[in-house]
């Protein structure tokens, strides 16, 4: 009787492909999309990166000596100001969440609990509102500190006499928000798997050419 083959879960496919990829790899595939990119030097790049990591982690490791084993959404609720709604989109991007200067974090459920139904393992409701708490507690804490390598990180745009106007690379604190969500929340796979599988969710057709792009950068 010839064996019966079963067909690999395309999902759990994509799931384990992108659980995969290393840090390094996410943070190149953030730095790429930056709008600045193209501005930036490739000894910037590589210090750029390895500062906004490095400043994701002390910060995850502050946090935990001064608060002990609270989780994300815990301090984010006792630091923030939190509020849930429904979903956001905003130039047909899909947002888990969005916050706003000083402390307001506002958390949008629909797309949270699209990625809960998808049932892969480990991954429910829970988990998904840590990552995500995580990623805008360091967006909050980050606003707080001007010494932070983030925000005192500067490159120049362009010159005009005696003057130089210089700017902060977005992607270094998307970098540190990363690091800081994945080392706080002590996952084994990058934050940003989030950001992938919502656009499983809500736009299919997207994924092959994230999937694609991170492949060509992974390291």
């Amino acid at each position: 009787m010839p064996q019966t083959l079963i067909k690999p879960n395309p999902l759990t496919t994509l799931f384990n492909e992108l659980t995969a990829f290393s840090k390094e790899t996410w943070c190149q595939y953030l730095f790429d999309r930056d709008l600045l990119v193209n501005r930036v030097t490739p000894e910037q790049r590589t210090m750029i990166i390895a500062g906004a990591s490095q400043c994701g982690e002390e910060m995850a490791t502050t946090v935990t000596a001064e608060y002990g084993p609270m989780t994300a959404p815990t301090l984010a609720e006792k630091v923030c100001t939190v509020e849930h709604g429904d979903s956001q989109n905003i130039s047909e991007q899909v947002f888990l969440a969005t916050f706003t200067e000083p402390n307001m974090i506002k958390v949008y459920d629909e797309p949270m609990r699209k990625l809960a139904r998808l049932s892969l393992p480990g991954f429910n409701e829970k988990m998904i509102e840590k990552i995500v708490m995580g990623h805008e507690l360091y967006h909050y804490l980050e606003g707080q500190d001007p010494t932070l390598f983030t925000r005192r990180t500067k490159i120049g745009l362009w010159h005009f006499l005696g003057y130089e106007h210089r700017t902060t690379v977005r992607a270094a604190s998307e970098i540190a928000a990363m690091t800081f969500s994945w080392q706080l929340n002590k996952l084994p796979y990058s934050p940003l798997v989030l950001d992938v599988l919502l656009l499983q969710c809500y736009n299919e057709k997207a994924v092959a050419p994230v999937l694609e792009e991170l492949r060509t950068v992974n390291v």
